[in-house]
């Protein structure tokens, strides 16, 4: 708690926001009181009603006044929604920092309307507007991406590399989460007490944590949707091990077997895209069951079971893929390439790289970073952000988008003063950094962390 309170500059509900807030523990509050706080921003009310004429909510007919849906939804949960739905305008849109906050909206859209389409499946009754809580479930991350950016790029980085849930990583590396932060948050935010407690646990199967009484279902739901939109936004060879995810918790959760949730998982693309609209959102994650556009080579022999005369994706004897793995460049576990535009720094680092017995190769910008490292594939890369011509993350990138040396080992060098840059740099696919000023010791860990084996 101390942490958000001496943070200066994170954004605070609005005067409306706030009164509504209020107003879902004051149930002495009159009908006609909430409709005149969310008419007053037409904004609010345009969301709220795009929100709940979609198909999840089960409402007869098209809604098109406030009082109707806090009279056929519920009090609270029309509070809830409105809170909800209040909070992107808190942020910017597009890129800062490093940050991508409108992907980061379009995920809460998916994760909110997945969670009102699995709740809308199931017996239970739900405590809350499950789609505002899929919406803000992962808001704690908003803050650390402001005001903590080295323990958030720390534990994104760490996530990706040994692909590992982020809340796992952040435990370890700074002993809390963004499910933690976040629950603050609705406290700073006076959201009642039920919202509190679902962000703080939405996390819980990862960990085997308890779950507070009178909360299993709705935090169930949430949870569900959460993996259901890493799913949805997930790379190609990441689904098969989500999906098998998918269909194990679906079960244990609800019940739902894999057909319902194919059933399920198809309906959220079009509905996220209607309420992407509201939110000024144009989504654009492909639909399920879309091919990916890829460059795929097949093999005619499987090299399972050896039968010949393939002429598909997968072999019809015995079901083995026949994709042919795109060429890696075979890196050298001696050469280090350092990008760095400061002669003593270059120095400075060959001399450690030298006496851990590897040889440096250096570069002065990104762009001769990018050259060199397609031309003799280095074990590994130390890259410097700020360097002209092509600075480091323009370089990162350029590496990331290569097939043949887009896994190379990228530890980035940047100063204090530009923190900010570790977001990006870890969402860009550095596998660590190092902040400026750093000695040898810490350069040299790194490099024994990431340099190839000789011999592999």
């Amino acid at each position: 708690m101390k942490m958000i309170n001496e943070a200066e500059g994170f954004p605070m509900l609005s005067k409306v926001a706030t009164d509504i807030a209020r107003m879902t523990s004051d149930l002495s509050a009159p009908v006609k009181e909430i409709g005149a706080q969310i008419q007053s921003v037409p904004s609010l009310l345009d969301r709220i009603l795009k929100v709940v004429n979609a198909p999840f909510y089960g409402l007869a007919g098209s809604i098109g006044e406030i009082d109707e849906a806090v009279s056929l939804l519920g009090y609270k949960k029309v509070c809830n929604l409105a809170v909800g739905v209040s909070i992107p305008e808190l942020f910017p849109s597009g890129q800062q920092h490093g940050f991508d906050y409108t992907q980061f909206w379009e995920r809460g859209i998916y994760a909110g309307v997945a969670a009102g389409i699995v709740a809308a499946r199931i017996p239970a009754e739900m405590p809350a507007d499950v789609f505002s809580v899929g919406l803000l479930q992962d808001m704690g991350i908003l803050f650390l991406v402001r005001h903590r950016p080295l323990e958030y790029g720390t534990a994104f980085g760490i996530a990706q590399s040994q692909d590992v849930h982020l809340a796992q990583a952040e435990r370890d590396t700074w002993g809390g989460d963004h499910a933690l932060v976040g629950s603050i948050l609705c406290l700073k935010w006076q959201l009642p007490r039920l919202l509190v407690e679902i962000v703080r646990h939405h996390h819980f199967s990862e960990f085997g944590d308890p779950i507070p009484d009178g909360t299993r279902a709705v935090i169930q739901v949430i949870n569900f949707s959460n993996l259901v939109t890493d799913f949805l936004f997930a790379k190609p060879e990441k689904e098969d091990v989500l999906r098998e995810k998918l269909d194990k918790q679906g079960m244990e959760f609800f019940g739902l077997g894999p057909r319902t949730i194919d059933q399920m998982v198809e309906k959220i693309p079009d509905q996220a895209q209607e309420i992407g609209n509201a939110f000024s959102l144009d989504l654009e994650v492909k639909p399920v069951g879309e091919p990916e556009e890829k460059e795929e080579t097949f093999r005619e022999k499987c090299p399972e079971c050896g039968t010949e005369g393939q002429t598909g994706k997968f072999c019809t004897e015995c079901g083995a893929s026949l994709i042919k793995a795109p060429p890696k460049a075979k890196r050298s576990s001696k050469k280090v390439l350092i990008a760095e535009d400061s002669i003593a720094s270059r120095r400075a680092l060959s001399f450690v790289i030298k006496k851990l017995g590897c040889i440096p190769v250096e570069a002065t910008n990104g762009y001769e970073a990018v050259e060199l490292a397609k031309k003799d594939p280095p074990g590994m890369i130390l890259l410097d952000v700020m360097m002209p011509r092509m600075n480091g993350l323009e370089a990162l990138k350029r590496i990331r988008e290569d097939r043949v040396i887009g896994d190379i080992p990228i530890v980035m060098l940047t100063s204090l003063t530009d923190s900010e840059t570790v977001v990006e740099a870890v969402q860009s696919g550095a596998n660590d950094y190092v902040v400026k000023p750093y000695t040898a010791d810490i350069i040299a860990d790194r490099v024994k962390k990431f340099m190839p084996k000789p011999g592999k």
